[in-house]
């Protein structure tokens, strides 16, 4: 994208909070701090995004990339609106949402195949969810947590060899890199959190509650969508998006209005003021083209719980959507009459982040959640390199995500690499709970070389016991810690603690 790229405001996300003026107080500490954050910001950018970014353009064929500057400039970041949600009767946290949006001077630069790039005319808009709680106790509140409810409304300029990013594809490599970091550690159901009371609650604990309940979203059907040109009709498929997580229905080819009655399962860790997107897009030889846009705050639903409603699209002439929601709480899904077993399992440990996995099997009216901390420990003949970087890719079922790059380590005298990873999967009807499997690939980069990464080896983990036993355990929960061996790579395993959490039976 190159500097003559429109300068328009971006959109804003949802309604606009009411509570402007509650900023005002919170727009003056943040100018405050803002020099400050510029340290902290650099080492996450370096550590989280760098790596990644490096291995993926190598892997598309654009070689080696640095960055050298970042600086967040002097203007920052506004929060336009905050809005604190009326609390229920024994309610565990206090709620609130602050729209937040940036159109400062910060800017950053490095190289390219050795040749100069630059990043500025940085845009962004978010929605940012704050808890406070648990409540009670010596201290009102033992931790802060907070997340993007959706991937933010992002833009920037690229100047110097960026300028033809667009035709050479660097920029939609950037653009996906960026969105993979926020979704791993920001964008819901992630989250970042701030233990104040450690008597009180863990980390852990604060940064993976259990789901409030089940979300099935049904796409009916789409009407009305614009003729997409002079090569027929459009080939038309909805992607359902609530945080992070996406789901497609399937392709309707050459129509202007397509039927799908397709459902789909979101385990929701919070309800109230999520944003469901749907976006109608046509599927093209390469890629997709969107056709228009709609988006539900599930607070402003109402009593419309199972009922079917015609959205309008945006950015389409008469396009609509027509859809339904089915909120099923946490109560409704608790097991009814789990087998008397041991309740005193250990809780998952470990110092990596978390890898998420929601199984959601609808035709077992069940929804398992499984959640582990993953890091590999070296052979003994492994040696740890400088500039070689590690990454996972975990798969369940068909469906398969990628970590982020993790360079290894040698603490306690052991060299190991510990992975700051959130996979999450949703298996479909069609798969048997018995056969469930974590796969796992364990894959070397050298960062400092045009050369695509190579498979360093794979592990494969067995959720079937861990899963019937968390649908039997008295508290619907089970935990284990394993290690498993890399194969390909004597005397290596990848380490994994499970807890696993059963909504239902």
């Amino acid at each position: 994208m190159g500097q003559s790229q429109s300068t328009e405001p971006l959109p804003v996300i949802g309604r606009p909070l009411n509570e402007a003026a509650n900023a005002a107080f919170l727009n003056l500490l943040i100018g405050q701090l803002w020099q400050h954050f510029n340290t902290s910001v650099e080492i996450a950018v370096k550590e989280k995004l760098v790596p990644m970014l490096q291995t993926k353009l190598i892997a598309a064929k654009h070689g080696l990339f640095t960055l050298d500057v970042i600086d967040l400039g002097t203007r920052p970041l506004c929060v336009d609106g905050v809005h604190v949600y009326p609390q229920d009767e024994g309610a565990t946290n206090v709620t609130m949402d602050l729209d937040v949006s940036y159109s400062g001077d910060a800017h950053a630069s490095g190289t390219l195949i050795g040749l100069p790039y630059g990043v500025k005319d940085i845009k962004a808009k978010a929605r940012v969810r704050v808890l406070l709680g648990p409540l009670g106790g010596r201290i009102p509140f033992a931790a802060v947590s907070f997340f993007l409810l959706n991937q933010p409304e992002l833009d920037f300029d690229m100047t110097g060899l960026a300028n033809v990013a667009d035709l050479v594809g660097i920029r939609s490599v950037v653009d996906d890199v960026i969105g993979r970091v926020l979704a791993k550690h920001i964008v819901f159901p992630s989250r970042q959190a701030i233990v104040i009371n450690r008597d009180a609650v863990s980390k852990a604990d604060v940064e993976h509650p259990p789901p409030r309940g089940s979300l099935t979203v049904t796409v009916v059907g789409v009407r009305g969508v614009d003729d997409a040109g002079i090569l027929g009709k459009p080939d038309i498929f909805v992607k359902v998006t609530v945080g992070y997580e996406t789901r497609k229905t399937s392709v309707v080819e050459d129509v202007l209005h397509a039927e799908y009655d397709q459902s789909f399962d979101f385990a929701l860790l919070e309800y109230e003021g999520m944003m469901v997107k749907f976006e109608v897009r046509d599927k093209d030889l390469i890629g997709s083209d969107s056709l228009g846009h709609a988006r539900v705050n599930l607070s402003r639903l109402d009593n419309r719980d199972g009922e079917e409603m015609s959205l309008s699209l945006v950015n389409s002439k008469h396009g609509t959507i027509d859809v339904k929601f089915k909120w099923t709480p946490i109560a409704a899904l608790a097991p009814k009459n789990p087998a008397s077993t041991d309740p005193s399992q250990p809780a998952a440990t470990g110092t990596g982040e978390r890898v998420e996995a929601f199984t959601v099997i609808p035709d077992r009216h069940t929804a398992v959640i499984v959640v582990a901390d993953l890091g590999v420990l070296m052979g003994e003949g492994v040696g740890v390199e400088v500039g070689i970087a590690y990454f996972a890719e975990v798969q369940v079922g068909d469906v398969t995500d990628e970590g982020m790059p993790a360079m290894p380590s040698t603490a306690d005298g052991n060299p190991g690499v510990t992975f700051s990873d959130r996979f999450k999967f949703v298996v479909e009807p069609s798969a048997s709970a018995s056969s469930l499997k974590l796969i796992v690939k364990i894959w070397k980069a050298e960062l400092h070389k045009d050369k695509e990464a190579e498979l360093f080896g794979t592990s494969e983990v067995d959720l079937s016991d861990v899963i019937s036993e968390s649908r039997t355990s008295a508290n619907g929960t089970f935990s284990e810690g394993q290690d498993y061996a890399v194969t390909g790579q004597v005397g290596c395993s990848v380490h994994v603690e499970l807890k696993a959490m059963a909504l239902g039976t």
